[in-house]
């Protein structure tokens, strides 16, 4: 009931909440699909479709352990392939671009592998910064010596590094305010306090819903923490 290239955030959420004895009927389903194999991945048994093929085989198994089996499996699937690259290539520095580099909790064990010396993963590592990507790939493709000694050089605009990602609307205490009084919130505080994030972390503890909004919005699909629930 989920949509394609738009819910995979969901199931990536809900994983945690199965234990691993509920979900490794499902794990073992998929690990017959695809395999690592050096710097490759290889198909084993690739259903007919990745829609009906796949929901015939797991249909009949709960919600949670489907996302659990699939969390699994694409952990085993990403540590294995950045290890096999790393022991290829000997190149220890990682960075990992592409949809799959939003999965904070396979990164959490990427992070963890022997040998990798430094790891990094963009903001928004998924389609929405690939167009910055390409203004970088095509700037280091002119930057050469024989362009440097070009006249015309000069006229082309030197990109900077991206120094964060907060790169939206930024917001101030009156408009949140104004913001509050508009949709009449019935519960409704604020504090101005240099203990802010112990105040937050304590009412989280006690189960409240916790709102988070603060300077700039940030770019990319996860939050950052300046707008955060």
């Amino acid at each position: 009931g989920l949509k394609p290239n738009e819910h995979e955030y969901k199931v990536m959420g809900l994983a945690p909440y199965c234990k691993k004895k509920y979900y490794l009927d499902v794990l073992n389903i998929l690990k017959k699909f695809q395999k690592v194999d050096g710097v490759k991945f290889l198909d084993k048994q690739r259903p007919k479709d990745l829609y009906f093929g796949v929901k015939k085989l797991i249909e009949t198994s709960r919600f949670d352990a489907i996302a659990g089996g699939l969390q699994a499996y694409s952990e085993e699937l990403i540590v294995q392939w950045i290890k096999n690259c790393i022991k290829k290539t000997g190149v220890k520095n990682v960075c990992l671009a592409g949809g799959v580099g939003l999965n904070v909790k396979a990164n959490f064990l990427v992070n963890k592998i022997k040998g990798l010396k430094n790891f990094y993963v963009p903001p928004s590592p998924d389609d929405s910064s690939q167009g910055m990507g390409a203004c970088y790939a095509k700037y280091l493709k002119i930057f050469n010596k024989e362009n440097i000694q070009s006249k015309n050089f000069y006229k082309i605009a030197k990109p900077s590094p991206l120094k964060n990602a907060y790169l939206g609307y930024e917001i101030n205490n009156s408009e949140i305010i104004s913001a509050i009084k508009k949709f009449k919130l019935r519960k409704k505080f604020v504090v101005k306090s240099r203990h802010i994030n112990r105040i937050a972390a304590k009412l989280i503890s006690k189960g409240k819903i916790v709102s988070r909004v603060v300077g700039k919005a940030e770019f990319g699909a996860r939050a950052l923490g300046n707008r955060s629930i």
